[in-house]
């Protein structure tokens, strides 16, 4: 049984104006099924009991270059509802329960083609496709501080913040989300505090408490993104590809991200300092030199790590001896200093990626002697 489980997918397919007026005709703009949505764009909510949702908008000009019509008809469709119905809390974690789900999905298109002939399933291109993993029992404070790293660690090139996601939502908040995108290999990739998502969207009291402490991981695939990695003969064997590559499809991006190392452990400012100073030995002035890094993230929070090295060390090769010393102790450089946080593991394990090192453990039972029950570790299962 596997973590991971595919979330969300849209079946795309463009149609012209006369199709447009059709659809439009079908529909009661006075019921609560029916809605319009912005100029020429309206949704369909009678198959939401299925976890499906029909949008139809106008196209962007970009689209009707690629399409030549003006028109797109969007299924958006959480696989887990197929065959959950309306609980959000429970995810298809078997072959067979999706291959169920899959089977559903095409009855349920027969269905929605018969009573609204928006088109068979196979005229639709499978245009979105969310990879997502939920990681249980993490608290809140920790889920913050995380997301709050993630936005620190430098990136190779190709991946970039997804400004127009917090440019466009006035409650973004990047302690509550870390969304990064590579639109030259169609994808996005996020880690996000589940349980503030369900309070933003208004899930129900149980579905909350369930997220509660809940930190998910997605890969969010666009269509470029399918086509090189899940891309088969119809839909039924792309899902099905999608559905077995979904933990190595996480992993790959996930080590291909960041420049620096994800295995180090993060301190609180002064016992970091302390552990630095013992563990150095005779060697001050590689202590001072790290410590003159520390200061400079600590006192810029929002400063990136490589922004940091440029500040103080502008030598490619003292900036490469600095990563190598903080490696070589299984510490980050980005702490937690003001904050009542004394230890958060590496973002490797946390996250559920590798299982814990033994220099890990011993940093963690350090802190825990220290701090005592305020320190947390997670055993997340590594897929």
């Amino acid at each position: 049984m596997s973590n991971y489980f595919i979330h969300t997918i849209e079946l795309r397919k463009a149609i012209d104006i006369e199709k447009y007026k059709e659809l439009i005709s079908k529909c009661n703009f006075n019921s609560k099924n029916h809605k319009w949505i912005g100029f020429q764009n309206f949704i369909n909510l009678e198959y939401i009991q299925y976890g499906i949702r029909l949008e139809i908008r106008k196209c962007t000009n970009n689209e009707i270059k690629n399409y030549s019509k003006p028109f797109l008809i969007t299924v958006i469709v959480n696989m887990n509802m197929l065959i959950y119905n309306m609980d959000l809390t429970k995810q298809i974690h078997s072959t067979d329960e999706f291959d169920e789900a899959i089977e559903t999905l095409f009855d349920i298109m027969d269905k929605i083609d018969s009573d609204f002939q928006i088109g068979e399933i196979d005229e639709f291109n499978l245009s979105r496709l969310d990879i997502a993993r939920d990681v249980h029992g993490i608290p809140e404070n920790i889920i913050k501080e995380v997301n709050k790293m993630l936005y620190r660690i430098p990136m190779y090139d190709g991946y970039t913040n997804n400004k127009s996601l917090e440019e466009k939502c006035p409650s973004f908040m990047r302690e509550n989300s870390f969304n990064i995108e590579n639109n030259s290999q169609g994808f996005e990739f996020v880690v996000y505090n589940k349980h503030q998502a369900a309070l933003d969207n208004c899930y129900y009291n149980k579905c909350v408490d369930y997220f509660k402490d809940t930190l998910r991981i997605e890969l969010r695939c666009k269509r470029k993104y399918i086509r090189q990695h899940f891309l088969e003969k119809n839909l039924k064997r792309t899902l099905k590809n999608a559905y077995v590559n979904m933990s190595s499809s996480v992993s790959c991006v996930y080590n291909r991200l960041f420049k620096f190392p994800t295995n180090l452990c993060h301190l609180e400012s002064k016992m970091m300092i302390k552990y630095l100073f013992d563990e150095t030995g005779n060697k001050k002035a590689r202590c001072r030199r790290m410590v003159t890094l520390l200061d400079e993230l600590d006192k810029y929070p929002k400063e990136d790590l490589q922004t940091a090295l440029d500040n103080v060390y502008p030598s490619d090769k003292r900036q490469n001896n600095i990563k190598k010393h903080y490696e070589r102790y299984g510490v980050s450089p980005i702490t937690m200093r003001g904050r009542p946080i004394p230890f958060i593991q590496s973002l490797d394990s946390l996250l559920g990626f590798y299982p814990p090192t033994d220099q890990e453990i011993k940093l963690y039972l350090m802190a825990k002697k220290k701090y005592g029950k305020s320190v947390f570790f997670q055993k997340a299962l590594v897929e």
